[in-house]
């Protein structure tokens, strides 16, 4: 009985949960829509022309899909793909792990 009440549970939870999807930019205002307002907690000048010509994105559509509506960065990457861009290069003696943030900091540096 209690595993024909967890697998039920476990059913409605997943159905209850909305998928992410991903959607276009509001062309009025160039922003997502949203039905919640951020909060700023820290603002610094920042350049993000001179960080556009790269984007390093996790595994999953929905943040490539998102990332690449936007339409600003050059280049779109995935984990994988630097890590096939690295071997190209003959660099993986200089960086051997691209799956930490200390790798991708390497990464970065070579």
């Amino acid at each position: 009985m209690l595993k024909y009440f967890t697998v039920v549970l476990a059913v409605l939870y997943l159905s209850a949960c909305s998928s992410f999807k991903v959607v276009e930019v509001d062309p009025k205002t160039g922003y997502f829509p949203s039905a919640k307002k951020a909060s700023v907690v820290m603002s610094k000048p920042l350049d993000p022309d001179a960080r556009k010509s790269l984007i390093l994105v996790p595994y999953g559509d929905f943040v490539q899909g998102m990332v690449k509506n936007i339409g600003y960065f050059d280049e779109l990457i995935t984990i994988d793909e630097l890590e096939k861009k690295i071997v190209a290069a003959n660099q993986g003696d200089k960086v051997s792990n691209v799956r930490s943030l200390i790798g991708i900091s390497n990464a970065a540096k070579h």
